[in-house]
C-alpha cells in the first residue's frame, strides 16, 4: 500500500507542473526555516541578535541587487554562455554552479531566480547530453543557501567576499546538504526529479 501510494504521488509530481510548482513555493519555505533553525542553534544569543538586527537592517537592501545592479560585462558574458550551452562541460564545476546561482539571484527575487536557473540547467545539461546529471532538490537547496547567505552578507558583498565567507558551500569533500539530507534522499530519483524537503534529523 505504502510503495503504491508513493508511486502515485511520484506520477502526480511528474505529471501536473501546477503541482510541482506549488509544492516547491511551500518546500522553499520550509527549507528555509531549517536553515535558520539551524544557524541559529550553531550561534551564541548575543551574536543571534546582531545576526537578527543585520538581517532586518540588509533585507530591504538585499531587493535593491535585483535587476543585475552591480553585475560586471564579464558577468554578464559569464551567463550570456551557459544559457547559451557554449561553455565547456567538462570545466563547468561546482564552483561555477554556485558563482551562477549567485549572479542569478542579484537579478532577481528568490522565486523567479530559481525558476530562471532550473530552466537554464536543465537546458544546460540536455545540449551537452548529460540531461540525466540535473537534479532538482540540489538545484533548489543550494539557491536558498545560497540567498541566506547572500542576505546575511549584504548587497554590497562582491563574489570574491562571498566566497571567502563562505567556504564551505565550496567544499566538495564535506558537501553542505548533508548537513539537510540524508544520502538515501539525495541520491533517489524522487529527489532527482522533484524538490523534497530535508530530511536529515541529527
Amino acid at each position: 500500500m505504502y510503495n503504491g501510494n508513493m508511486a502515485l504521488v511520484h506520477r502526480g509530481f511528474r505529471e501536473d507542473p501546477a503541482l510541482r510548482a506549488l509544492a516547491g513555493a511551500v518546500g522553499v519555505l520550509l527549507l528555509l526555516v531549517n536553515i535558520g533553525r539551524r544557524a541559529l542553534a550553531r550561534t551564541p544569543a548575543k551574536t543571534a541578535k546582531i545576526a537578527v538586527a543585520d538581517r532586518d537592517r540588509t533585507a530591504p537592501a538585499l531587493h535593491g541587487v535585483h535587476g543585475g545592479v552591480g553585475l560586471t560585462a564579464e558577468d554578464r558574458a559569464f551567463i550570456a554562455a551557459f544559457e547559451a550551452g557554449s561553455l565547456p562541460a567538462e570545466s563547468f564545476r561546482h564552483h561555477d554552479h554556485v558563482r551562477l546561482a549567485w549572479l542569478y539571484l542579484r537579478r532577481q527575487p528568490l522565486l523567479p531566480a530559481i525558476g530562471a536557473f532550473r530552466d537554464a540547467l536543465r537546458r544546460f545539461t540536455r545540449v551537452h547530453g548529460q540531461a540525466r546529471r540535473y537534479h532538482e532538490t540540489m538545484t533548489w537547496a543550494h539557491m536558498c543557501l545560497i540567498h541566506e547567505r547572500m542576505a546575511r552578507g549584504g548587497r554590497d558583498q562582491s563574489w570574491d567576499e562571498f566566497v571567502a565567507a563562505n567556504t564551505d558551500l565550496f567544499d566538495r569533500r564535506a558537501p553542505i546538504l548533508k548537513r539537510y539530507y540524508t544520502d538515501a534522499t539525495l541520491e533517489s530519483d524522487l529527489a532527482r526529479e522533484v524538490f523534497v524537503l530535508p530530511d536529515r534529523r541529527d
